[in-house]
């Protein structure tokens, strides 16, 4: 009873702002809230008819008071819980027909029967709502039969609960369609919010990582507002090859890890073509296991592929798996996250070409009149950019210079210190080696003879391998 006070009291801490009441954010809670409002106001009601109409049995009567309290707080208690289970069921059948047995005439108390069924009919699956429908009309029959022994001699016991069960099965049927609506209203709202807010997400996003993070992320909320479980991982690059580069979920360790590849034309034939079409591909039962494995969801028999497309190419796609089979709605969202997705990518490949084509500016402007011999070799030694002051200093044009190994250029007594020099660039602590080396410098008429000896010796590089 302490912890059913503290859940209430909790979840009333978050109605009340500045010491006024405020109805929950949800239409479904807002409707929940009202029909338990008005169906403690019926159980309310029996209190009179008990003291002034109850049993002539006054342990009967008594009973029935406690079968109010315990209606209270029962209701209550499912309300502050947000579900009520068929053991929940039984017990309030159990206390309205204690109600029942208390009283002169159960037809006087049958609010507190109606309010019951206001209120559970709004949690829980129709095979649940059907048994608190019997067991409604069981306490009604029983209550009728051995409480009122004038409506049993009459036959009019039968009437009641024939007219009871079938109100009872409306208003529980009718509740259950308005609650059912209503979740799916909230969870079309709930997938369009997070659909917003991984769209601004992926915008804000500053590294590839935390694109890819993101991404795979949203992904897993989506398929949660359906599905107990589920599995995530994000597949970008091309048709000819995908590399996993996120992957969230309930693998347990089964699925793939981040810098998997696979290549879809060996997946299976027709995913590729799917794939191209921008729908999301259904990859669910045993023919599909193959494909499944391929992307590290073969735990799941539920999965679906969402294509990432850029114009007219497959950029990539998000491999889920879940518990439950999605729906059209949450396929269709997901979809629409596909293409959010792909969009994010394609911005992000556009603003890293933008800012690579304004450093290399930057970077000729600094060195294009500089006086000092700037050159840009390859892991190779191969020369992948020489500025315009090798001319001046080594009688070489630029532009011939580029694609050449940059040992043609060393005194050959030079070439093999500068390849280990090269070698250790990569493990470099500071990512940096320095050293001072000669360089042969073009001579002669027309600059056709090379010279490499110590009279030009005094032509000096000082060079940063990075």
């Amino acid at each position: 009873m302490t912890t059913f006070f503290r859940q209430l009291a909790s979840r009333g801490q978050s109605h009340w702002q500045t010491g006024a009441f405020a109805l929950p954010s949800t239409p479904l809670a807002r409707t929940r809230l009202l029909f338990l409002v008005f169906c403690q106001l019926l159980t309310a009601a029996s209190v009179p008819v008990i003291v002034f109409n109850g049993a002539p049995d006054d342990r009967l009567r008594v009973t029935a008071g406690f079968a109010v309290a315990f209606l209270f707080w029962h209701r209550a208690r499912g309300y502050a819980q947000g579900r009520f289970s068929l053991a929940a069921t039984l017990l309030d059948g159990l206390a309205l027909l204690a109600l029942g047995l208390g009283v002169d005439n159960v037809a006087t108390v049958l609010g507190a029967y109606y309010g019951g069924v206001c209120v559970l009919s709004l949690y829980g699956s129709a095979r649940r709502i059907a048994c608190q429908v019997v067991v409604n009309s069981a306490a009604v029959a029983l209550a009728a039969t051995f409480g009122t022994t004038a409506l049993a001699k009459d036959g009019q016991a039968v009437s009641l609960v024939a007219v009871q069960f079938l109100g009872f099965a409306l208003m529980s049927s009718v509740l259950h369609m308005l609650a059912t609506t209503l979740t799916k209203y909230e969870q079309v709202l709930a997938r369009e919010h997070i659909l917003t807010t991984v769209g601004i997400t992926l915008v804000a996003a500053a590294e590839r990582e935390q694109l890819h993070a993101a991404a795979v992320e949203g992904a897993l909320l989506l398929l949660l507002t359906q599905s107990a479980g589920a599995h995530a991982s994000l597949w970008v690059g091309s048709s000819n090859g995908l590399l996993a580069v996120a992957v969230r979920g309930d693998a347990n360790g089964e699925g793939a890890e981040v810098g998997s590849q696979l290549n879809l034309s060996d997946v299976e034939v027709g995913i590729h073509a799917a794939l191209q079409e921008h729908a999301v591909v259904d990859i669910s039962g045993p023919h599909h296991s193959g494909v499944r494995q391929a992307f590290g969801i073969a735990f799941h028999d539920n999965a679906v592929l969402v294509p990432l497309r850029s114009q007219a190419d497959v950029r990539g796609a998000l491999a889920l798996g879940t518990r439950d089979q999605l729906s059209a709605d949450v396929r269709g969202i997901l979809q629409s996250l596909g293409s959010v997705i792909a969009l994010a990518l394609d911005s992000r490949a556009l603003a890293e070409t933008l800012h690579q084509r304004r450093t290399e500016a930057r970077f000729r402007a600094l060195v294009q009149h500089a006086s000092d011999l700037v050159t840009i070799i390859d892991g190779h030694g191969t020369i992948q950019y020489q500025s315009p002051s090798a001319e001046r200093v080594l009688g070489y044009a630029p532009e011939s210079l580029v694609g050449r190994p940059i040992a043609d250029l060393l005194d050959p007594l030079d070439r093999q210190r500068v390849a280990e020099l090269i070698g250790q660039a990569h493990t470099s602590s500071d990512g940096s080696q320095h050293s001072t080396y000669a360089c042969c410098t073009e001579t002669g008429p027309g600059a056709t003879s090379r010279r490499c000896s110590p009279t030009c010796s005094t032509t000096r590089t000082y060079a940063a391998w990075s």
